[in-house]
């Protein structure tokens, strides 16, 4: 187990994020920002996909979004998903379902009220609501995390696809009795995970300027717990 909570350079985990979305964009599922060069939405948002036909219809894939929450930035992913009956948003918050995307009321505008953030979506001229099946059911981020959890997250969902369910239900198990790392409270099994990854990823250098490297950890440390 991890003997510190570890503080990764912005500046490497901004290059890696970039590196990422051109390598999976050129041989995955197609992977962008959300909003050109990554910048902010305002925390109580509707989010404008675009048209749903005809030229310049946004791809089907993940969408990386930072949330402008007032005193700090929160990142999710939005999967834009084209299937028989229609299309679906899939939200992915490493917060869990208890506090993501929380303070919505859907109406004509889509409508946000409170602290916290609220977010949905208009794509061809109608709003959806964001569907949180992607979202664990307890949070995986009491050491505040979401920048390393939204590229540990994208590789899992292109790398095990087939897997994500596991890793959903693994990582959001409970402790059964108070569990403390680094003099951080954890709760969930994904809390020590993060830990314990970013620890692992520090003391092997290179591994945040080199993608490939990147992948493959996250590859073998997800593996080792579901």
């Amino acid at each position: 187990m991890a003997g510190r909570v570890v503080c990764l350079r912005q500046d490497y985990l901004v290059e890696l994020e970039t590196s990422l979305i051109k390598h999976y964009s050129a041989n995955g599922v197609f992977t962008d920002y959300g909003k050109v060069g990554g910048q902010a939405v305002p925390k109580h948002s509707v989010i404008d996909f675009g048209r749903s036909s005809g030229r310049g219809v946004k791809k089907d894939g993940y969408y990386l979004f930072t949330i402008d929450e007032g005193i700090e930035t929160h990142g999710v992913i939005i999967q834009k998903l084209t299937h028989s009956s229609g299309t679906t948003f899939y939200l992915f918050d490493p917060n869990g379902k208890k506090w993501s995307n929380t303070k919505l009321e859907h109406t004509r505008e889509c409508t946000q009220n409170g602290g916290m953030y609220g977010i949905c979506v208009r794509y061809g001229g109608n709003i959806y609501l964001l569907d949180r099946a992607l979202t664990p059911s307890r949070s995986w981020n009491s050491t505040g995390n979401c920048y390393i959890w939204n590229l540990i997250m994208l590789v899992i969902l292109q790398e095990l696809p087939d897997r994500v369910t596991d890793v959903l239900e693994t990582l959001s198990i409970k402790y059964d009795k108070t569990t403390f790392i680094a003099g951080e409270e954890v709760v969930t099994v994904g809390d020590s995970f993060i830990i314990d990854f970013t620890d692992k990823i520090q003391k092997k250098r290179g591994i945040l300027q080199d993608y490939h490297k990147f992948i493959q950890e996250v590859r073998k440390a997800v593996l080792e717990i579901i």
